[in-house]
């Protein structure tokens, strides 16, 4: 399609997003989203995607682009992406630990001609063409999107049908926390062959590599397994020669800077396991811990069996995936139930050096527990274990932290953060590791 296209224009849009209470300079989220609109005979083509944010909080650089098809045979209505992330979205932290996801509006509609008094529906949105209302000296129509609650979204169109000129959308996060999020064309780029051309092959190289990488959903974070990073610094100079000059260029050095970071924390990392390795757990002080459920954590329970130690907050609000991978821990516990296998969930809780706070996240581990159908053991960390067998989060790494301990009670295997997932086996890498230590390899 990059080398056929009849038209390509790059619209270039800016915006906000504001809590209605609180003061506005604490709760603002500063929006751009950069459209690439590419169409080859007038009735159908090609839109690809940037996000940035800025302030509350941001998603993982892959989560920032992405692209859908369009046609205008289509039914009238908002062009929403179908590409594996769901078109554009930004994150918004609207409480001190909870976020929530923020699907914004393609401002794309199909292309025809709108006419006084019309009116669709799309999903649970009905659309009305109110009145006549120039935006920025361009005739346009403002169309109110509304559902059985109230009005949802408005939106300013060129009488065209092509150029959304400025969206308002009403946001609801939390328990009734409403937001106004507002985006408004500054800009509208005619493209020539040779932009249009490389935009699109940057784009098209970044789709395909995300694809490798196997990201197909919206998360908070990522945390990149080896396979991944390897893949990464494999690619990267490649990704970041790409962006120059087009919409991916901030997320091509973002991408760069993930990478240095990333390496940085894993030599970090690197060394608090090979402190860890083939010590006791008596190493490092006193096993103290609070029991939430199942059995206790001490030296009897360790005897004579190979032990997973699985330190991760056990929160049960805000819920997030992957879960700290707990669905996969148990289904590895239930495939060695009858080979002297234990997990221990170990709760790893700021609030936990509060005595105040300890029965809140006692609470909490049991409710996510619960919810999880867990079947191991979990015991809280109220003196600060995680410290000294070897805190990833010192490092600039993330939780979980997976410790394997051996049946003569010495550690055998340390691990931060996720594995890569087998759909078969689960956790293949700590599958194998296990293996080995209950053959005593």
């Amino acid at each position: 399609m990059a080398s056929t296209a009849e038209s390509a224009e790059l619209y270039l849009y800016e915006g906000t997003m504001i809590a209605d209470k609180g003061e506005a300079e604490v709760t603002t989220k500063k929006i751009k989203l950069a459209v690439l609109q590419m169409s080859a005979d007038g009735q159908s083509g090609r839109s690809y995607w940037v996000v940035s944010e800025n302030g509350r909080g941001e998603l993982s650089w892959p989560m920032r682009f992405g692209t859908a098809d369009w046609s205008s045979t289509d039914s009238r209505g908002l062009f929403v992406g179908v590409d594996a992330i769901r078109g554009p979205a930004v994150l918004y932290q609207f409480e001190e630990e909870r976020t929530g996801f923020v699907p914004i509006a393609m401002p794309r509609l199909n292309g025809t001609e709108i006419k006084a008094d019309e009116s669709w529906k799309q999903g649970a949105v009905t659309y009305r063409v109110i009145e006549e209302e120039a935006v920025g000296g361009i005739p346009a129509w403002r169309i109110v999107g509304f559902t059985n609650i109230g009005v949802k979204r408005t939106i300013w169109v060129s009488k065209s049908g092509t150029q959304v000129l400025s969206l308002n959308e009403r946001v609801v996060l939390g328990r009734g926390l409403m937001h106004d999020l507002d985006l408004k064309l500054v800009q509208q780029i005619d493209l020539d062959d040779n932009l249009e051309r490389k935009m699109a092959t940057a784009f098209d190289v970044f789709l395909k590599f995300r694809g490798r990488l196997g990201v197909e959903k919206q998360a908070r974070e990522i945390n990149w397994s080896d396979e991944q990073l390897a893949l990464l610094r494999e690619n990267v100079e490649r990704l970041v020669k790409v962006s120059v000059e087009t919409p991916l260029e901030s997320i091509g050095q973002t991408l760069a800077d993930d990478i240095k970071n990333q390496k940085g924390r894993n030599n970090s990392v690197a060394v608090l396991a090979e402190r860890a390795m083939n010590k006791s757990l008596g190493d490092f002080g006193d096993l103290e811990f609070d029991t939430y459920r199942g059995a206790e954590l001490n030296a009897d329970t360790l005897k004579g069996k190979v032990t997973i130690l699985h330190f991760w907050e056990y929160k049960d609000s805000p819920l997030a995936e992957p879960y700290g991978q707990v669905g996969y821990l148990d289904f590895l516990l239930r495939r060695y139930k009858d080979k002297d296998v234990q997990v221990v969930g170990v709760v790893c809780n700021p609030l936990l050096e509060d005595p105040t706070q300890r029965s809140k996240v006692r609470v909490g581990a049991r409710k996510f527990a619960s919810f999880m159908n867990l079947t191991y053991s979990i015991v809280g960390d109220s003196k600060g274990f995680i410290g000294r067998i070897g805190d990833p989060r010192k490092a600039g790494a993330k939780l979980p932290l997976f410790v394997v301990i051996d049946a003569d009670g010495k550690v055998v295997h340390y691990h931060a953060g996720y594995y890569e997932v087998d759909r078969v086996i689960g956790l293949k890498a700590l599958d194998d590791i296990i293996a080995k230590t209950v053959a005593g390899e």
